[in-house]
């Protein structure tokens, strides 16, 4: 007869899930003081941010822009023709000697007839004056829309923007057929008043390929161009093509590409860890790293920038200071980040 005997049971452990996640909030913990300590204890940490030396272009006095010969991006050499403009005195000047009424010594009633017809001329010149800014600008649009043309052919740029220009093209063409009409009307009414109508330009439309030299009013012999002060890029345009620009605006700005250094900002308590010719690790927001040489150390503090203060906190003065590139070769990559904020780290210890 057999006899059952009963087994002993096994028992399984169960994993303590409480501990785990004890252990693993107690590391990440431990990890981030740990590495808090490094950084503050090993490293001296600033902000920063990437920029060009560079010009405002300015006319000291109020301008029409007729049209411009850059666009944004583009590389300029010294001396380049940037944009051509009239002065607004130049103006004043030619209305002053343009239109000008004979005195009526006998005192008839045809002066309000000589009025008329002064008013008159002066539409006529101001709508020979429009029409001359739109041909400089219907060469220019054509030769940039053949460039666009080859660059679409090839996907280069978009079909978008060559759109856009032959809208521009045919918009700027129908303006002159109806300034040109209104030349006519006006010569008529002048006849019918007795007067004299200025037939010194023919009043006829007809495309030219290079810039409109003008005639008889003589508007177009004011014009002035305006040669780039330096070497560099075309980094904004703040007006367009046929605008005022008052003396105390900006036009565009130029920036040497080789200029390219950071601005940089580090708490005063670091004074004592910063010298000049230090070399600093530059930190992208992308991640990259790249190297810098800390080359001018300004002795004065300065508020530090609102991109890098924070809203309610009261405003920090900081150590500021010019860092540049160890080498040109890294130009390329720090002007991607122009004016964007960087991160700033430099060993505290000489090793």
């Amino acid at each position: 007869m057999l006899r059952n005997m009963e087994e002993e049971k096994v028992s399984i452990k169960t994993k303590n899930w409480d501990k785990i996640v004890y252990y693993l909030v107690l590391g990440l913990i431990s990890f981030f003081i740990f590495r808090y300590f490094i950084n503050r204890v090993f490293y001296v940490h600033g902000e920063g941010q990437v920029l060009f030396n560079s010009i405002k272009v300015r006319v000291p006095d109020d301008v029409t822009i007729h049209y411009f010969k850059v666009k944004e991006g583009d590389t300029v050499l010294y001396g380049d023709t940037l944009f051509a403009y009239t002065a607004a005195r130049d103006e004043q000047s030619r209305g002053a000697f343009a239109f000008q009424i004979k005195d009526d010594d006998n005192g008839n009633s045809n002066s309000w007839q000589q009025r008329e017809v002064y008013q008159l001329n002066k539409n006529i010149s101001l709508n020979r004056l429009r029409i001359g800014e739109n041909i400089n600008l219907i060469a220019w649009y054509k030769s940039e829309i053949q460039k666009l043309q080859n660059q679409v052919i090839l996907e280069v740029s978009t079909k978008n923007k060559l759109e856009q220009y032959e809208s521009q093209l045919e918009k700027l063409t129908i303006e002159n057929k109806k300034f040109y009409s209104e030349i006519a009307v006006f010569n008529n009414m002048i006849t019918e008043l007795g007067g004299e109508a200025d037939t010194s330009v023919e009043d006829d439309f007809t495309e030219k390929s290079t810039p409109y030299s003008g005639g008889g009013a003589g508007y177009m012999s004011m014009k002035r161009l305006y040669v780039s002060p330096m070497s560099g890029v075309i980094t904004r345009i703040y007006k367009s093509s046929n605008e005022v620009a008052l003396k105390t605006e900006d036009i565009m700005n130029v920036h040497q590409e080789e200029s390219i250094y950071i601005k940089s900002f580090f708490l005063p308590e670091d004074l004592g860890s910063i010298t000049e010719g230090s070399e600093v690790t530059v930190i992208f927001p992308d991640g990259t790293t790249s190297h810098g040489i800390l080359k001018r150390l300004y002795s004065a503090t300065y508020r530090l920038p609102p991109e890098f203060q924070k809203k309610y906190e009261s405003t920090t003065r900081s150590i500021a200071a010019d860092i540049y590139p160890t080498d040109d070769s890294e130009l390329a990559e720090w002007e991607k980040f122009y004016k964007i904020p960087v991160q700033i780290r430099k060993n505290r210890f000489a090793w």
